[in-house]
Order: C-alpha cells, then sequence, then structure tokens
C-alpha cells in the first residue's frame, strides 16, 4: 500500500540513510535509538528507511547492500524467550529476499543453523510455557525438528549439535552466523514498538540484543522507542531512583530525536475517504483557506490521535447525511472543529447536541441497507 508522508518525514528519513551509509562504510558496530512520543510515526519513520536501504545495490553485485532483518518486538511477546521471536525474524527475511548474495547452498545451511537453533529455544522453553499456558511445545519443537535441511545436519555434525545444549552455546551459534552474514551485507537489525512490551520483557529484549550483536562488525541496532515511557518501565524494574539515561547508555551509543512533525497537504490523500464528503467552492482563496484551517487544527496532536479523529468525523458524517449531496466545507470545519475540543476536553454540551450512535439507528431516517 502506497505509504503517504502528511508529517513531512523525507529529511529525516534522508539523514538515517547517510548515517547507515556512513556507518557501514567503515563497517563498525553500532547502536542507536529513534527516541519520539508515542503516535509521532516512528514505525512509519522505519517503514521508509528499510524501503529505501532496500534499494540500495553492492558495488561488487547487482545484490542489496543491506541484509534488514524487521523485529516487532510487541508482536511476538508472548514468547518467554524474546531469541526464539529474532530466530523466527531472521528465518521469515532470509525466505523473502530473492536478492539476498548467498546462493542456494549457504543459504540452505543458514536456514538450518537458524531453525536448530530455535528447535533448542523451544525445547529449553517448554516446561516454562507449558507450566504457564498448559500447552506442551514438544509438539512444535518435534515440527521445527522435523524441517531441518542438510544444512542443519552437517552443522551439527561439525559442532557436536545436542538439542540439549545449553543457551550460551545457542547464543555463540546465532552470533558466528550473524557474523558470517555481516562479511557480505552491512546487517541493519531494526526494533520496532519497544515500549509497548510488558517491562520484564522489554528489558529482557535489550540485554538480549546487546549480547547477541555485542562486537560483531557491521552491524548496526536500530531501536525505536518512547524514552520516557521506557523509562519508567526500567524504574519500574530496577526501583525509581535508577538513571534511565546511565542504564541504556550500556545497551545504545547514542539517539536520535524524532518530533511530532507538521501536517503537510498531503494529507489531502491520506483523509480522501474523508474529503470526498465535501464540496470546495471554485475560488482558490477559499480551498486555501481551508487547508491552512485543516493544518493547523490539529497542532499539538500525534498523528495517531488525528487519524482517529478523521474516522471518527467520517463515521459520524455517514451515519446522519443519508443523502449523495455533498455537503459544504464548512461543515467539515465544524465537524473537525467539535472533535478536536472534545478531545482536549472543552465541554460541548453548552454549543451542540449530544451525539449518541444509538439514536442514529433509532432515527427514522436511518435505512437498513
Amino acid at each position: 500500500m502506497d505509504k503517504i508522508d502528511i508529517l513531512s518525514r523525507e529529511e529525516f528519513v534522508d539523514n538515517l540513510v547517510n548515517l547507515v551509509e556512513h556507518i557501514a562504510e567503515n563497517k563498525r558496530s553500532t547502536s542507536f535509538a529513534i527516541n519520539g512520543t508515542w503516535g509521532s510515526g516512528k514505525s512509519f519513520v522505519l517503514d521508509m528507511l528499510e524501503d529505501r536501504l532496500s534499494q540500495c545495490k553492492s558495488d561488487n553485485n547487482s545484490c542489496d547492500k543491506y541484509f534488514v532483518i524487521h523485529y516487532n518486538c510487541w508482536k511476538y511477546d508472548y514468547y518467554e524467550e524474546p531469541l526464539i521471536a529474532i530466530v523466527a525474524a531472521m528465518i521469515d527475511i532470509i525466505n523473502e529476499q530473492t536478492r539476498i548474495i548467498f546462493n542456494d547452498e549457504t543459504r540452505a545451511k543458514i536456514v538450518g543453523v537458524l531453525k536448530s537453533v530455535g528447535a533448542t529455544l523451544l525445547s529449553m522453553a517448554n516446561g516454562i510455557i507449558k507450566d504457564k499456558t498448559g500447552v506442551d511445545m514438544k509438539a512444535v519443537y518435534d515440527l521445527v525438528k522435523e524441517g531441518v535441511d542438510s544444512g542443519a545436519a552437517d552443522f551439527e555434525k561439525s559442532k557436536e549439535y545436542d538439542m540439549y545444549f545449553s543457551f550460551k552455546q545457542a547464543l555463540n551459534s546465532l552470533q558466528e552466523l550473524i557474523g558470517e552474514i555481516s562479511e557480505e551485507q552491512a546487517v541493519v537489525f531494526v526494533v520496532d514498538e519497544l515500549d509497548r512490551c510488558l517491562p520484564e520483557y522489554s528489558i529482557k529484549i535489550l540485554e538480549r540484543l546487546h549480547h547477541l550483536f555485542e562486537d560483531i562488525p557491521n552491524v548496526q541496532l536500530i531501536i525505536s522507542m518512547d524514552k520516557e515511557q521506557y523509562g519508567h518501565a526500567i524504574q519500574q524494574i530496577f526501583g525509581q531512583d535508577t538513571p534511565v539515561d546511565k542504564y541504556l547508555s550500556k545497551f545504545i551509543d547514542f539517539e536520535i530525536q524524532l518530533d511530532e512533525g507538521d501536517i503537510n497537504e498531503e494529507y489531502k490523500r491520506k483523509f480522501q475517504y474523508y474529503m470526498d464528503n465535501f464540496d470546495y467552492l471554485c475560488e482558490k482563496t477559499i480551498e486555501g483557506d481551508v487547508d491552512y484551517f485543516t493544518e493547523n487544527v490539529f497542532r499539538g496532536l500525534d498523528i495517531r490521535t488525528c487519524i482517529k479523529i478523521i474516522d471518527k468525523c467520517n463515521l459520524r458524517h455517514q451515519l446522519l447525511n443519508k443523502t449523495d449531496t455533498k455537503s459544504d466545507y464548512s461543515v467539515m470545519c465544524l465537524e473537525i472543529v467539535f472533535a478536536v475540543m472534545k478531545h482536549w476536553g472543552v465541554d460541548l454540551s453548552a454549543i451542540q447536541p449530544s451525539f449518541n450512535i444509538r439514536d442514529v439507528f433509532k432515527s427514522k431516517n436511518c435505512v437498513a441497507r
């Protein structure tokens, strides 16, 4: 789906790409955070960054210059052990990337090693998961184990693999594998939605990532977070007196601040589904006034809140307007103003009748379709 940049993030992403390129040229190992408040569009920025990096080609061949791994922490937070989710994300990426520079034999070996490590981690976590959920992961382990290919078999022989080898050995195997990949491609590991996870789990993620990627050259770890909110999680675990910046400095080399952005004219495309309900007058000054209003009425609001407000306005308009005739643009302005005022806690009872969706469905003008 077309990504519509209504917050003018292009320059920010350009700077990110230049930073990643500079680090990759020197084959450095580093980790940095993109710090932004909830709803500031961090995930959108990461998507733009990944799209841009996927277009970068190696100087030596036509394959991708970067091996990008996207890890959505919140999506996989039901795993007790974050390394299992990391392994799963890597397998998905390797299977999806068609321009990865490894040949079929090397690809099979890499996937085989990942499956072997994943099977081991699942086996180790089985007792914990069964106690908490009643689900026996042994069946899952057997299924994964059956899928381990010849590459994993070679790995098992060379490393004297045993399904019960220690967690440290599994971690070492992953480190060796990432090191091999980073010799051919710059590895960019993108961590998203960290601050949406439970505090204990989010701390465990940072620790695992630190141990996994520490001292591996040509690897960049990019962590998206709301540092203020994540700081609450740190202090909840380690105590209110814990210095957040000092704790994070163990895992993050530096941070980049992402502001809330300013809505630009691209909002017309983003909110086309709502704006199609209204008719502009022909005079350009009038349309310019509406644009000015729309761009400024949302100031101080994050983009997620803006989208929710427009969705509510669209639903309300569709329910109340029972004709095919488009309303005047002034109606749109009023609908948005009332919704924004309500969001800010303004008492609207004195200036507009109360609105209840149940009343709409009781109305004789509401015809079931």
